[in-house]
């Protein structure tokens, strides 16, 4: 199934209408499905789901389904699965364990069998205490009510009863439920107003700041020298410490590089980036793996625009290899790859820099890795204007806001440099 990522631009607001804006439209949640079916459930998403339709199922494990009693003010977490198709078994599999681990903090598991084969599937009874329901869609009428076209989809209920997520990937389950987890029903049942406070003040903030470019274009300012701090203001600088995103789960540390080398001049399009006195937002994107350039290309045109000349985004095409391929020299013809890069770039309209990924800038071999293998694409680093990595991982972690902003918040490059077009917009007046 096709893999939507919904990404939006949180500006500055905060309290539970910030939370709520962000976990809404987070980018750390997937969606699936395209077309008229994605509209359609995207129309179920923030409004009241009746758990009548769980009338359909039938032949409850135990011969226990669930009530009103079981479902109030729980989250609801339901798995639509085919215990013969190997990855609809190990998704359901993965709802049992969560089920296990957290039916305590108020999660309600609800496996919806396949209409074929329910005979044959394993039916393991849930342990006291836990709160896992599995039954049989026989005639497949469960699946009309939610809309599911292929096991296994996933969808999540909050503490009100609101549908907050339709079909979203198997990949998302642990963190959106964790986020629904961690509301109050009340505050779930304040998501719409939350969200719609937040929206409002974003488009204030927005007016706003339009206002002011309308009075200063501050995107023709030239570049302007200044000194660069020394080593040891960057040093005592407040860098943030969000919570680092781990590559290697053995190791438990975050693996990567330590810093970064922009890439060298005449190698980007549709221009160089502008890199003195910037934060760089680096992210390796591969035309191979759909999740990496969707909506991320279009999401990093807007963080571009949204920070300004605060930040060079620069995003790196990786040549992945075919994994079921025997050949040793995979090497697409780099002329080829640029024009393919090119093509993306143009077709999307895209503003900020686009390279060729090489190991060198990104200190990490993303072009060794195999398409359809267990890779990290999409990747990015947020790094000082010194080229320094303060945070490297998925662009879907909530973490790498907070590493942005505090990154623009203590850069003393920043700013030496806002202080250098400070200076020369007063002496322009």
């Amino acid at each position: 199934m096709n893999r939507i990522i919904r990404a939006a631009l949180v500006v500055g607001i905060s309290g539970l209408a910030s939370a709520a804006w962000a976990q809404v439209v987070s980018p750390s949640i997937v969606r699936e499905g395209t077309g008229d079916r994605r509209k359609a459930l995207d129309a179920m998403e923030l409004n009241a789901w009746s758990s009548d339709a769980l009338k359909n199922i039938s032949d409850w494990v135990g011969g226990k389904a669930p009530t009103s009693a079981d479902l109030s003010g729980k989250v609801v977490l339901i798995c639509t699965y085919s215990d013969w198709y190997p990855a609809a078994s190990r998704a359901f599999a993965m709802a049992e364990r969560l089920a296990n681990a957290k039916s305590g903090e108020g999660l309600v598991v609800i496996g919806v069998h396949n209409p074929k084969e329910w005979d044959k599937a394993k039916k393991n009874a849930p342990k006291d205490g836990v709160s896992l329901f599995a039954g049989h869609d026989k005639d497949g009428k469960f699946r009309d009510t939610v809309k599911s076209d292929q096991d296994p989809d996933f969808y999540l209920v909050d503490r009100a009863g609101q549908m907050r997520y339709a079909d979203f990937a198997t990949e998302s389950v642990d963190a959106a439920v964790t986020q629904l987890l961690a509301e109050t029903t009340d505050q779930a049942a304040g998501i719409n107003a939350a969200i719609a406070a937040a929206k409002d003040k974003a488009d204030r903030e927005a007016r706003k700041t339009d206002s002011i470019r309308s009075n200063v274009d501050t995107r023709n300012i030239p570049e302007q020298n200044f000194a660069d701090p020394t080593p040891e203001a960057y040093a005592a600088a407040p860098w943030p410490n969000p919570e680092k995103a781990t590559r290697d789960s053995s190791s438990g540390e975050n693996q990567g590089p330590k810093s970064l080398t922009p890439p060298a001049p005449g190698t980007c399009f549709p221009k160089d980036p502008a890199v003195k006195g910037r934060a760089i937002i680096f992210y390796v994107w591969s035309p191979k793996v759909r999740s990496s350039y969707e909506n991320l290309l279009r999401d990093m045109d807007l963080e571009q625009k949204k920070y300004g000349r605060d930040v060079a985004v620069i995003g790196a095409m990786a040549d992945l290899r075919d994994r079921d391929s025997n050949s040793e020299n995979q090497g697409t013809d780099p002329q080829k790859l640029i024009e393919q890069a090119q093509k993306f770039a143009k077709n999307m309209s895209i503003e900020h820099t686009i390279t060729l990924y090489t190991a060198n800038i990104g200190g990490r071999d993303f072009s060794g890795e195999s398409f359809g293998s267990d890779i990290s694409i999409p990747w990015v680093a947020v790094c000082s204007s010194d080229g320094v990595v303060r945070w490297e991982g998925p662009p879907s972690a909530p973490a790498y806001k907070a590493a942005v902003e505090g990154v623009l918040r203590a850069d003393p490059g920043i700013k030496a440099r806002r202080a250098a077009e400070e200076k020369y917009l007063s002496e322009k007046k």
